[in-house]
């Protein structure tokens, strides 16, 4: 890609823009926000900005000649007029321009305050990149060298969304100290601009980096000082990048001058002040000056501006969606309880003509469901359990809505609470148009979502004999997908939905948002970061990588992509699994979980993968691959995967810059053990204790392992997991000094450990904390149950909760779900009035043969799920390409 790099002239971005050319990307150009000029025509040095570095801007004009590209500048305030970390709303009325943008009302009917305003360093961030698409037309991409910030990540991910660029953050989230070390080993040369914390002296400014890393490093075990600066501890200015800057080429600064704001003794704050600075060769010939570009004007011509579809757009299509109707897609299965909604939508409308009328009909039955559970909370109703076709819900006792009285009373605002999809759909080839129709319901703050194709095996001996539910290659269905599946009895599009009241005005920060049971906040917020990096796959579709609610991370689902090309990785199942499993790790761990901390998941196989891993392994069942798949998993969930030794040795080879085969920097063998603390073993347990993070956690953890025909891009694998926060497990096993404080105090508490659990690793210790952070409340493995089934796994963590039934009769579905829901509510699995669960039944071929077919099992966890013996259970039943009977159950938790 062309790659526009939005510079500050220091290390960050200078290596984020190095680590791109290394991928194969091209800087067509620099583009820099610098001080105005004052009214006396003096320039400052320095802005008070929490996203832009300003300090040393008087050298970026020799380091973009030492580039060899042209640069961009635009001149700003610095003010943050909307200081909140999600300016989703500042952006919507940006393409109106800023006279506009000043004057607009915001949704709540609040005059302009709450928008975008001219004279914001965000509005001017939008100017520069419109006047760099100007210069550098075939740029598809920007440049960002965030680290942690998510403040500056989602002002430049929001902009960039704006003109159809893509972000590129590769150091987002990256283990700081390694980061720093990389960038010295690259040959990069940076001094520090500026100092502004306790353990940074004034004669730091100017050294290399290479010669202040010892100092940083002891101020960063001293004073808990950034060491990487992240905190503005201190800035930048590279003078030589090899590899990005030309052959031979760096900066050398003329006249400097250090500048005191303030000359504490312990903590002085200063900066250099730079009068000149100069781009030369080797043989020190000067470089001729960059093409320089001034975008300072109020208004630049560029590329329009096309904010993505603001709430209030989003509102009026699910108007205008339930205002249709569901049509002939199957009643919601709906459940109450705490605050927590299931939904389970088990098929579209058969007559839909396309994927997207599929979809849409789908989602219009799924937010029926939510209404009758909003009505129900208005009137003070019980739960539901399936809306009746005459718009009343079998023992809920009050009738859905109508379409306008839903517009009335709030309706449209449904998908505002949804925090976890799940499609299920007959072929995906249709997953584009999916997509496209799909993101026309739901607006910022996305739920997580997990997407896979379903239906029977494809061939014959494919997890399903010939006679019991397996298509042979030649049947139409397994070749066409789409309608064909859905003449086969698999509907085309079917979902299972979760919603929190109040979890969409939570997630906006709106004043007064809707408290949940007892007088709690429904907090929840969500991860969605849309740039390419190297810590988890951005998004392939309208969702976001995590929803925290109530205590739990939902975690979409993610398969083996290469988060930096958007690639799978190559090795078939197992490196696709390594690394889905890396990105679910570092989505919880930046969610204050972790892998010993979740409470279940589902790992899918793809019938492709498992066929063939089944043929190299010369394995005559699929069975085999499935056991290998979930002893693989187990051994991430328990930190046997990866040692501490080998994550040390790994490390140190790509700060070595040590070359793969390939001619990468080593980042590709380091890759799987990459790990923080979350990842690595931990044996030490207080006796007498239950811990759940020791060596072996993971094998009781619920965990389903089901082949189906299909996964996104081709994918092998795909993980789903559910993980318990650190916060919510401390307040659920009474860990000292966290009763009755505020979450801000407990955030600022996670926050510290989590450095302190951080300099242990670093320095080869095992983060003592983190055991009672991530505490098994109670484990149950293997028993037995009538007509051979097991409950395999159970496991309460927190108010969260999972199991695992598998085994036993599949000829007898109806009789197989009542135990199996039976025996994971008799033996205390879930927390009592904690919530509903939403639930899977997995059945093979055999099983929806039994059945009576699909209708058949699709009335059967109807009944399931509307029994008092259900427990609030709502079933969802999935044709898999696997043999047997498998249900899978998850107890979101009371939200309060």
């Amino acid at each position: 890609m062309e790659v526009i790099g939005l510079a500050s002239g220091g290390k960050d971005s200078c290596f984020n823009m190095l680590e791109c050319v290394r991928l194969g990307h091209r800087i067509v150009a620099i583009a820099n926000l610098l001080p105005a000029a004052s009214a006396s025509g003096e320039v400052e040095q320095e802005l008070d900005s929490h996203m832009i570095q300003t300090v040393g801007h008087t050298a970026l004009e020799a380091q973009a000649a030492a580039m060899g590209v042209p640069l961009v500048r635009r001149r700003t305030t610095g003010r943050a007029i909307h200081t909140a970390v999600d300016v989703v709303n500042d952006l919507e009325s940006l393409s109106a321009g800023p006279e506009a943008a000043s004057s607009a009302d915001a949704p709540d009917g609040s005059a302009a305050s709450s928008r975008l305003q001219a004279g914001d360093e965000v509005f001017d961030l939008l100017q520069l990149l419109r006047a760099a698409k100007r210069v550098a037309p075939g740029a598809t991409a920007v440049a960002v060298g965030a680290l942690l910030s998510n403040y500056q990540r989602t002002r430049v991910e929001h902009v960039c969304a704006c003109l159809g660029l893509q972000p590129i953050a590769l150091l987002w989230r990256c283990q700081q100290p390694r980061a720093l070390r990389r960038m010295i080993a690259s040959g990069l040369v940076a001094v520090p601009c500026k100092v502004a914390s306790l353990g940074l002296p004034a004669a730091l400014l100017g050294k290399p980096l290479a010669e202040a890393h010892p100092r940083l490093a002891r101020a960063a075990l001293a004073y808990g000082v950034n060491i990487a600066g992240e905190g503005g501890e201190y800035e930048t200015l590279t003078l030589s990048c090899p590899g990005l800057f030309l052959p031979g080429a760096s900066v050398s600064l003329g006249e400097t001058a250090v500048h005191f704001v303030n000359r504490d003794k312990f903590a002085p704050v200063a900066h250099l002040v730079v009068s000149r600075a100069e781009a030369t060769l080797a043989d020190g010939s000067a470089i001729p000056p960059a093409e320089l570009h001034d975008a300072s004007g109020d208004e630049v011509e560029g590329p329009p501006v096309a904010p993505p579809a603001s709430d209030s757009a989003v509102d009026d299509a699910v108007a205008r969606l339930l205002a249709r109707g569901r049509g002939g897609a199957a009643e919601p299965v709906v459940r109450e309880a705490g605050g927590v909604t299931c939904v389970s939508v088990s098929g579209s409308d058969p007559s839909a003509g396309s994927a997207a009328e599929a979809v849409a009909s789908a989602l219009a039955a799924a937010f029926e469901g939510l209404a009758s559970a909003m009505a129900g909370r208005a009137t003070g109703s019980s739960a539901c359990a399936g809306a009746g076709a005459a718009g009343t819900a079998p023992g809920h006792g009050s009738a859905v809505p109508s379409a306008g009285a839903l517009a009335g009373a709030g309706g449209c605002q449904l998908w505002r609470d949804v925090v976890f999809v799940r499609l299920w759909v007959s072929s995906m080839s249709d997953f584009a148009s999916l997509n496209a129709e799909y993101c026309k319901y739901f607006g910022h703050h996305p739920p997580s979502r997990a997407c896979v194709q379903v239906g029977p095996a494809s061939k014959v001996g494919g997890g399903a004999a010939a006679g019991e539910g397996a298509l042979p290659s030649a049947h139409p269905a397994a070749r066409e997908g789409g309608p064909a599946m859905a003449a086969a009895g698999v509907p085309r599009v079917a979902l299972e939905a979760v919603a929190v009241a109040g979890a969409g005005a939570a997630a906006r920060g709106e004043a007064g948002a809707p408290a949940a049971p007892g007088g709690c906040p429904a907090l929840r917020w969500t991860h969605h970061v849309r740039s390419l990096s190297r810590w988890a796959p951005l998004c392939i579709g309208p969702y976001c990588q995590a929803n925290v609610v109530a205590g739990s991370v939902l975690c979409a689902g993610q398969i083996g992509l290469d988060p930096a090309t958007m690639r799978l990785v190559p090795g078939g199942w197992p490196a696709e699994l390594d690394r889905a499993m890396l990105s679910c790790a570092r989505v919880l761990a930046a969610e204050g979980s972790a892998l010993q901390g979740v409470v279940g998941g589902v790992v899918f196989v793809s019938e492709a993968a498992a066929a063939a891993a089944a043929s190299a392994a010369g394995l005559g069942a699929e069975g085999s691959v499935v056991a290998a798949v979930e002893a693989a998993a187990r051994a991430w969930l328990s930190g046997f995967r990866v040692c501490g030794a080998a994550a040390d040795a790994a490390a140190d080879a790509v700060d070595d810059g040590a070359e793969t085969a390939e001619g990468g920097d080593g980042e590709a063998a380091a890759l799987a053990a990459e790990l923080d603390w979350s990842g690595l073993p931990m044996r030490e347990f207080d006796e007498g204790e239950q811990w759940g993070v020791c060596d072996g956690a993971g094998e009781g953890c619920p965990l389903a392992v089901v082949v189906v025909p299909a996964l996104p891009r081709g994918a092998a694998v795909e993980v789903e997991l559910v993980g318990a926060r650190r916060a919510a497990l401390r307040r659920a096993a009474g860990h000292p000094g966290n009763g009755g404080g505020d979450d801000e105090e407990e955030e600022e508490e996670e926050e510290e450990e989590e450095e302190e659990d951080g300099e242990a690793v670093q320095s080869g210790r095992r983060p003592r904390k983190a055991i009672a952070d991530l505490r098994r409340v109670q484990r149950t493995t293997a028993a037995r149950l009538c007509n051979g089934a097991t409950l395999t796994a159970a496991t309460v963590k927190g108010s969260c909760a999972s199991c695992v039934v598998t085994g036993g009769d599949a000829a007898a579905p109806a009789k197989w779900l009542a135990t199996a829901l039976g025996a994971a509510l008799s033996r205390g699995v879930a927390p009592s009035a904690d919530g509903p669960a939403s639930a899977r039944l997995f059945a093979g071929g055999d099983a929806v043969a039994a059945a009576g077919g699909w209708q058949g099992l699709v009335q059967a966890c109807k009944r399931a799920s509307a029994s008092a013996a259900a427990g609030g259970v709502v079933v969802h039943p999935v044709h898999v390409a696997s043999e047997g009977l498998q249900l899978h159950c998850v107890w979101a938790g009371r939200v309060g």
